[in-house]
């Protein structure tokens, strides 16, 4: 993306979404638990120096972000639903960590983001 390329806020919000649709399905969730089991070694031992370090570690599923997911999630707008997926992983599997990154106020992603806030909330 270049820098004066704008984000969409309704594609963001959008894939947002989509996004805990998918982690709330039981598609979604028995991906997730397959994919724990079979990082099972390298989660461990993340959470091991975490733990050392007196924090802890939590597990954030990854997306296959393709170009046909992202037409699926919102047409032509590729970058956006990109955005709206790795910055949702945050909100919805670390919510302590992804509200400490928050977009600039008055942004396209920071209007997503609300909008999909207020959602949750209803």
């Amino acid at each position: 993306m270049s820098d004066d390329e704008e984000l969409n806020a309704d594609a963001i919000y959008a894939a947002l979404v989509w996004l805990r649709d998918y982690a709330e399905s039981e598609k979604g969730e028995a991906d997730f638990r397959a994919s724990m089991e079979h990082n099972e070694d390298k989660i461990e031992a993340f959470r091991s120096i975490a733990a050392e370090a007196g924090g802890t570690a939590r597990p954030i599923p990854k997306i296959d972000l393709t170009p046909e997911l992202c037409e699926e999630i919102y047409p032509g707008e590729q970058t956006s639903v990109e955005f709206g997926l790795t910055f949702g992983r945050w909100l919805i599997f670390a919510p302590r960590f992804g509200n400490a990154f928050m977009p600039k106020e008055g942004s396209p992603e920071a209007e997503a983001v609300s909008r999909f806030r207020a959602d949750r909330a209803n």
